[in-house]
């Protein structure tokens, strides 16, 4: 009783205007504990009077009237002061809805949803036999609030209670994937669709093309209907993420498609919210699917590391000299990549175009469309018995289902974190392999054998990127003087302050990163942008130590120097366009800059021409620009590079160390490479007394060129070896490159004349245009690297 009467002290004292829905909450309780109860059904009146909801107030009121209930009399009374509606209702907040009024919305989401569920399509004729037992409104505060005007109680009649909908759609939180992929939402029951709408939109494209399915099972179809009745659904009913299940026989519907298509992926979310009353076991009976998918996995690849568990690196290097001799049958690689990364899959597809190109057969293993995540991988190894697995920056170790018994090759196209782990380097064995940029920090740093290590240069697409004539269309859309693609469109200053983000928690730290970063953007700001080699930043974060008072160990200092390198590379492409930039406003020429965030570009934003797509697009864009644009500290040699020049591009690009400074020091680094391979050295003293006369005249102009470590502190003596015999492997484009020199501008004026030059002088333009694809398709060819991977592969197969 006491609870009761706190409850009216309150309804008595409350602000209907501010709360009406928990006034009419209340009221309801109090109705529901004692039905004579004439203060709370004033309050419930005047809660529904407040939110708009002034026939629904009536007709409650009619219906207990009508049906002799005790609180006739009172109802009567507050009937008469209760103004009857407008007889032209106004859209929002007047109250009765017929449902005939939105027809027209119901029957484009019929459409819609008949299209990929043609077995619905009776769904109106379903929701006719019993329309007129529910009636819809519309709250001033835009909610859908519909009332069943057979319940037994005329104030309990509200579906999912008389409460604000759309305020509840927010406070969904979803269960995410360890990588932070939102995993698949089922629902039981739409509610009013606010939710659901909400839940839809957070989830699209929430992880690149990702867009985590979204099970509905709804027993009651007439519940569906009342839905399509309020919101437009049309795109949501015609994308595959949707999968609809109506009737009584929804969740067995779903448990069946779940067992039979075994690439979906199950719901882990789970919104149980029908607005016409239904039990329905779906969390239950979901994660026991669940489960036994686990359990299911669990067993394959036990089946599947048993099937390699007799197949040593013994077997394997005859198994890779058969195929090689033709006396046994060709080697099966099997790619595993993502369809959530247009670079991977790009790059996977690539690849197997190569290899099979090569004879040896190749499948690509990835999730089936935009709304899964499931591979079965133990499945796919065991039906296909691969002689070699490739993934695309990824280790063989971050994915524990592969068999241990078979050669893994890692190429590592993005030199990420991945590959400079304790974890990384105990995963490597005798049939481990890593190509790229982690084979060489991992040879150069973490004294990884040289039999894991394959030396790879990136590559060019070349079965995609081809020369071939642009149709009128393509060459007027994509037509220009300059061009240049990348994304990497925030300026310096912003770029700063996102990786100043790193050293937050740490104040010694960003002190000298903050010190050091400004020195770049100083310079940067300047227009000249110096080219900031590791010598230099080195002298860089140094005198920033000494500036600061700071004394640092090797690991924050690499850290920094990590940061000001990504730092130095934007200043260094943003000067070098606004260089760009100033000449084609001189000339009157177009100048046009691909990639997503251009358009609010301070200085560039005229020049923005949208993101560009692999492919087709890519293809137009490298033709039809007379001049493309590459700009990257760390070297011409970039697959976007090696890309426009397979597909008869022409390039400028701006000078840095990493492609070589002079053919001298090509030369010279070229020959010490050769004699590091040959005649291996840990220290500079050791490698001094080796030397013959020739080389030390060689290694002495070396030195002149700071090819020096730095006392231990990030690049020892032993590191600074390694790195300095790869260079037989991995040498720079002056090298690799034949005509490369006369491509190269170094500031504002030498861009100017070689743009003026290569604009005006067609013949020398397409003259290194061929020269320089040529030497492309013999050397940077995906069918090349396939090539080197497995003579590597081979050779650390046969090594001791």
């Amino acid at each position: 009783m006491f609870q009761f009467q706190t409850i009216r002290r309150l309804l008595d004292a409350a602000d209907v205007n501010q709360a009406p829905y928990a006034v009419a909450d209340a009221a309801t309780t109090l109705l529901a504990a004692s039905p004579q109860d004439a203060p709370a059904l004033g309050h419930y009146a005047r809660a529904l009077c407040t939110l708009g909801l002034v026939p629904a107030a009536r007709r409650i009121l009619q219906s207990i009237i009508a049906n002799h209930l005790p609180l006739a009399p009172t109802a009567q009374a507050i009937l008469e002061q209760i103004p009857a509606p407008p007889s032209t209702p106004s859209t929002v907040g007047s109250g009765a809805i017929p449902w005939t009024s939105r027809q027209r919305r119901f029957q484009a989401n019929l459409r819609a949803l008949a299209t990929r569920h043609p077995q619905f399509a009776d769904l109106a004729d379903q929701f006719n036999q019993v329309s007129t037992q529910y009636e819809l409104y519309q709250a001033q505060d835009g909610n859908y609030q519909i009332l069943n005007v057979a319940a037994p109680s005329p104030w309990q009649g509200w579906l999912g209670t008389l409460q604000d909908h759309k305020a509840l759609s927010t406070a969904w939180t979803p269960q995410r994937a360890p990588d932070s992929i939102t995993l698949p939402v089922a629902f039981h029951g739409l509610g009013f669709g606010w939710l659901f709408l909400h839940v839809a939109k957070l989830t699209e494209r929430a992880y690149l093309n990702y867009s985590c399915a979204l099970y509905v099972l709804e027993p009651q179809p007439a519940a569906l209907a009342m839905v399509m009745h309020l919101h437009d659904l049309r795109e949501i009913f015609s994308h595959p993420r949707l999968r609809l299940y109506l009737g009584t026989d929804c969740l067995t519907a779903l448990e069946s498609d779940l067992q039979q298509r075994e690439t979906w992926t199950p719901p882990s979310n789970y919104i149980v919210n029908p607005i016409l009353p239904t039990t329905l076991p779906m969390q239950e009976r979901c994660e026991a699917l669940l489960l036994e998918r686990q359990q299911a996995q669990d067993e394959a690849t036990a089946r599947c590391h048993q099937m390699y568990a007799d197949r040593d690196h013994l077997y394997w290097r005859e198994r890779y000299a058969a195929a090689a001799t033709g006396s046994g049958p060709p080697l099966r690689v099997l790619g595993i990549t993502t369809r959530y990364s247009t670079v991977l899959k790009n790059s996977m597809a690539e690849l197997a175009d190569a290899i099979r190109a090569s004879g040896c057969q190749m499948e690509v293993l990835s999730e089936e469309d935009d709304q899964s995540l499931e591979f079965r991988l133990p499945w796919r190894i065991m039906d296909f018995q691969p002689d070699l697995i490739v993934q695309i920056s990824r280790m063989r170790h971050e994915c524990p289902d592969l068999p241990k018994n078979v050669p893994a090759l890692c190429w590592d196209q993005d030199s990420l974190p991945y590959m400079r782990t304790p974890q990384a380097t105990a995963s490597l064995d005798r049939l481990t392999y890593v190509a790229g940029h982690g084979a060489v920090h991992g040879y150069t740093y973490l004294d990884w054998p040289r039999a894991n290590c394959i030396m790879a240069a990136p590559a060019a697409a070349t079965h995609h990127y081809q020369p071939g004539p642009l149709t009128p269309t393509e060459h007027a859309r994509y037509d220009c003087a300059i061009s240049y693609v990348s994304n990497a469109s925030t300026i310096p200053e912003t770029r700063r302050e996102t990786l100043r983000t790193v050293f937050l928690n740490h104040p010694s730290l960003l002190v000298v990163f903050d010190h050091a970063s400004s020195h770049l953007l100083a310079d940067h700001q300047s227009g000249t942008a110096t080219h900031w080699n590791h010598v230099n930043l080195q002298a860089l974060l140094e005198a920033s130590l000494t500036a600061t008072g700071q004394e640092l160990s090797a690991t924050p200092r690499h850290e920094i120097e990590v940061q000001l390198i990504l730092l130095a590379d934007r200043c260094f492409r943003h000067t070098a366009l606004g260089w760009a930039h100033q000449f084609c406003q001189a000339t009157n020429r177009k100048l046009r800059i691909y990639g997503a965030g251009w358009e609010k570009h301070p200085l560039l934003a005229p020049c923005a021409a949208g993101p560009a797509a692999f492919g087709r697009e890519m293809n137009c864009i490298y033709q039809a620009s007379r001049i493309n644009l590459q700009l990257i500290e760390t070297g011409f040699l970039h697959s976007r590079a090696l890309d426009g020049l397979a597909a008869g591009g022409f390039f400028l690009a701006r000078f840095t160390i990493f492609d070589g400074r002079s053919t001298r020091e090509v030369q010279v680094r070229r020959a010490i490479a050769v004699f590091l391979r040959q005649h291996p050295v840990r220290t500079y003293t050791e490698l001094e007394s080796a030397l013959p006369p020739p080389l030390r005249t060689d290694w002495d102009y070396l030195q002149t060129l700071q090819y020096q470590p730095d006392g231990g502190r990030v690049i020892s003596e032993r590191s600074m070896l390694r790195l300095l015999e790869l260079y037989s492997d991995l040498p720079g484009a002056l090298d690799a490159l034949p005509g490369f020199s006369e491509i190269l501008f170094h500031d504002a004026a030498s861009f100017a004349r070689q743009a003026e030059h290569f604009l005006t002088s067609e013949p020398d333009r397409l003259r290194l245009r061929d020269q320089l694809r040529q030497a492309v398709l013999a050397r940077f060819s995906y069918d090349a690297r396939w090539q080197q991977f497995r003579a590597g592969i081979t050779a650390g197969l046969r090594s001791g």
